[in-house]
């Protein structure tokens, strides 16, 4: 049983783990080492090596002497969207079918292209092959050649079918035309080639495309087109397919473990200080398709079994499922995957960044989530105390308002074991002003305020908790202020008695009285773009001593910045008539928060000022502009 105050749970990824409880079970969905194999798991990927360190994904390596050609898994045919990365393919410039170019990449030197550039009366110049990595790679060598053994019909010997002028371009796969075209720079250019075997060495750089163009008339075959380069691939990516919890679950944790390598010589030494990063990025949804499949004209949405079946000029768009799916989200290791509530569906992609000498290994990634739910679904909706009917809850920002919080849960099921516990994500610190079960005010069991950000609020009542027998609406009334503008009032539905993972409280219509439906409170629109809100001193000080108006409580809040970036430099001070400076409290930036000082009536070295009236002035500097505002203080004694 998990003790007061409760806590969303934490608990760390240790393998495919099932924890049972009588109320549900916690688990964990595994890949990597101890879990889910990743190959058989994914959907795309460029730059990735499985083999190398089995249980476990890292960046490709070419090594010296070795042809990437053979390391890659070919496709014939030019991609449908050269901006994204994707399988390796091989295609030319010619209404022909191109199946038979998998024969320069096969590395059997005894295949070529055959007769089809070789017809006596025909001009061959601008033939172009062009290859597609999926992704960019450290090339530094590219090699291609005809048939060397063998003659044909007429008795000429293959290997007199070279190239007798190409020009050769290559592409990083970083730069692109206006139209998605590859942006090529000239590599080597011979009018004149003699050589049979063609071998260009140029120093290491990122290559994703490579074109061969024939630049003369004559008559040519080529058998193999090799590449060759060292090192690890800068970048890469791995897409999972979408992965099926079975059923809707709450998620929890999601993390991954990683180690740092570095290539030195022969030798692969682990490194954790090495130059290289990871991003890992996810979203869930409720269906097990997160795109959507239309017909041409877009009206008409299909399966994707279906849409792979119509000719290509029958079909049309495909777009992501809003409705359904989640947008990506960032993800961070130890820390929650966000969703909007219970979920079946997620997926995941992972990028790797080093160098050609530097890579990073991912050896597991896993997610915790718990099932069944603890209700088929919560919904909740956040008012004014005062302004319950309005569709839309907008307050001044900085301002402390009351506030309702109304909840109710929807079962289905008697396996749903319901919750005894609600926690309230807010802004700023909340007071706690009240609660009610099925209407009526009811003492919680206990109540805790978190003192410090992340602020919330936890009402606990294990004695009234919510059951599909005992289904009632519950109330939260509470105080607090709002930032910026569309601050979610986020809330949980924990159960103290299991180790069940906490439910998202969704939006939606919990009492038919409040018209909000909505967790998000706005600001007025007339308020828009004010950082400094809500700015008051005591009128009065006298610092005599009797514990009875010593000091003078500054307060004031700044709103309405990027929570992200967003900083102003605050200046506060207390001047006398003449405008000099008798006091400085703040010269610093600060982000968005509510903010207080206290004045004791001394100067800046410590003495009592003179009585008399004085003048508290606050300036706050964003990056487009500057709030000043100024109230008066007294001082008697």
């Amino acid at each position: 049983m998990r003790g007061l105050p409760c806590m969303i749970l934490a608990v760390g990824c240790i393998g495919a783990l099932t924890v049972g409880s009588a109320q549900g079970e916690l688990k964990t969905w595994r890949i990597g080492k101890g879990g889910e194999d990743w190959s058989a798991k994914v959907e795309s990927m460029s730059g990735i090596d499985f083999e190398s360190s089995p249980g476990s994904i890292q960046p490709r390596e070419l090594k010296p002497g070795e042809n990437l050609a053979l390391r890659l898994k070919w496709k014939d045919g030019r991609p449908k969207d050269f901006t994204v990365r994707g399988e390796p393919r091989v295609w030319h410039n010619l209404p022909l079918e191109t199946s038979y170019l998998l024969r320069l990449v096969d590395g059997d030197p005894t295949t070529s292209t055959e007769d089809r550039f070789k017809e006596p009366m025909a001009s061959y110049t601008g033939v172009s092959f062009y290859f597609d990595f999926g992704e960019p790679l450290a090339i530094s060598r590219i090699r291609f050649y005809p048939r060397q053994e063998g003659k044909d019909q007429r008795g000429y010997y293959y290997k007199d079918y070279f190239m007798k002028g190409f020009e050769i371009f290559v592409s990083d796969g970083y730069s692109f035309t206006s139209g998605g075209q590859p942006e090529f720079t000239l590599l080597e250019s011979r009018r004149r080639n003699k050589d049979t075997t063609v071998v260009i060495y140029f120093s290491p750089r990122p290559v994703r495309f490579v074109r061969i163009r024939a630049s003369v008339p004559d008559r040519f075959e080529i058998a193999e087109v090799e590449f060759y380069g060292a090192g690890f691939s800068t970048e890469a990516e791995y897409l999972s397919e979408v992965i099926d919890l079975g059923e809707k679950a709450n998620l929890g944790k999601i993390a991954w473990e990683v180690s740092k390598w570095r290539r030195v010589d022969e030798e692969l030494i682990e490194a954790p200080d090495a130059d290289v990063s990871i991003k890992v990025e996810g979203r869930n949804g409720i269906d097990p398709t997160p795109k959507m499949y239309f017909a041409k004209g877009d009206t008409v949405e299909v399966t994707e079994e279906e849409y792979n079946s119509l000719k290509p000029e029958e079909r049309g768009s495909i777009k992501e499922d809003r409705e359904n799916w989640s947008p990506w989200f960032p993800l961070t290791s130890g820390e929650a995957f966000p969703s909007f509530g219970p979920r079946r569906y997620f997926q995941f992609r992972i990028r790797l960044h080093g160098t050609r000498t530097e890579m990073l290994r991912v050896e597991s990634l896993s997610l915790e989530y718990s099932v069944p739910l603890l209700a088929e679904k919560i919904v909740g909706e956040v008012a004014l105390f005062d302004k319950p009917a309005e569709s839309v809850t907008e307050v001044e920002p900085g301002k402390d308002e009351v506030f309702t919080y109304d909840v109710r849960a929807d079962f289905t099921s008697a396996s749903q074991k319901g919750f005894d516990c609600l926690k309230i994500e807010v802004p700023t610190k909340p007071s706690f002003e009240g609660f009610e079960i099925g209407g009526s005010p009811v003492e919680p069991d206990s109540v805790y305020v978190n003192p410090e950000p992340p602020y919330y609020l936890e009402v606990f009542f294990p004695s009234r908790r919510i059951t599909i027998a005992d289904n009632l609406p519950i109330r939260v009334t509470l105080r607090a202020s709002v930032l910026m503008y569309g601050e979610e009032f986020r809330g949980y539905a924990l159960d103290t008695q299991s180790e069940e993972l906490p439910q998202l409280i969704e939006p939606g219509d919990a009492n038919p009285k409040v018209g909000t439906n909505s967790l998000r409170v706005f600001l007025l629109k007339e308020v828009a773009g004010r950082v400094l809100s809500n700015f008051d001193i005591s009128p009065m000080v006298t610092p005599n001593g009797d514990e009875v108006n010593d000091k003078a409580i500054i307060s004031y809040a700044i709103t309405q910045l990027d929570p992200t970036f967003g900083r102003a430099e605050v200046k506060l001070g207390i001047y006398d008539l003449t405008g000099r400076l008798v006091r400085e409290f703040s010269k610093k930036p600060l982000g968005n928060g509510i903010y207080q000082e206290r004045w004791d009536g001394k100067d800046e070295g410590g003495k009592l000022v003179n009585p008399g009236l004085y003048l508290c002035t606050i300036s706050v500097k964003t990056d487009r502009q500057t709030f000043r505002r100024t109230k008066s203080v007294v001082v008697v004694y």
